[in-house]
């Protein structure tokens, strides 16, 4: 179940610590920095039903959205029922160039910014390792998370997302 959840001041984290809440529980301590910045709680997300095994959070005030999923689920633990928790961060998507959105005014991963094109993120942080042609996703890996970006035009990125990495 998504919710969307309006913040009026905000402290916006920096990449490195969304990418270090990645796979981590909500109420941990990495994800806490960032719970914190954005002036967030669990109870802000967990507002559905109990069974659910995927909470998405869309702060759409700053064109961001968290998606949390148990993590008994999403790692496969034996004799785990699904929606025990706890609840880890496996995706974060910040939004740039998307009608009906606001542009996220944080910073992104390795000061990449919305009106880059494919060149400038190269210059940044390299080719990408992968490419999803039929939807122009751009892929780039690193050790504890993948990075993906697509562009609306050419120096127009759409979106940016950080993905926890499947073992």
């Amino acid at each position: 179940m998504e919710r969307n959840y309006q913040v009026t001041q905000v402290a916006y984290p920096q990449a490195k610590e969304f990418v270090a809440a990645i796979a981590k529980p909500f109420d941990g301590k990495d994800f806490g920095v960032v719970a914190k910045a954005l002036g967030i709680s669990w109870a802000d997300i967990n507002g559905g039903d109990p069974e659910l095994q995927v909470h998405e959070m869309s702060l759409s005030s700053l064109g961001l959205q968290l998606t949390f999923e148990d993590e008994g689920v999403v790692l496969e633990k034996e004799y785990h029922d699904p929606g025990d928790g706890p609840f880890i961060l496996t995706i974060c998507t910040f939004w740039g160039y998307e009608e009906s959105l606001k542009k996220y005014e944080g910073p992104l991963w390795e000061a990449i910014v919305f009106d880059d094109s494919l060149e400038d993120v190269e210059k940044k942080i390299g080719k990408p390792t992968k490419i999803n042609t039929r939807d122009s996703i751009y892929f780039w890996e690193y050790g504890d998370f993948r990075l993906t970006i697509q562009w609306a035009e050419a120096k127009k990125i759409r979106v940016v997302a950080y993905w926890m990495k499947q073992s």
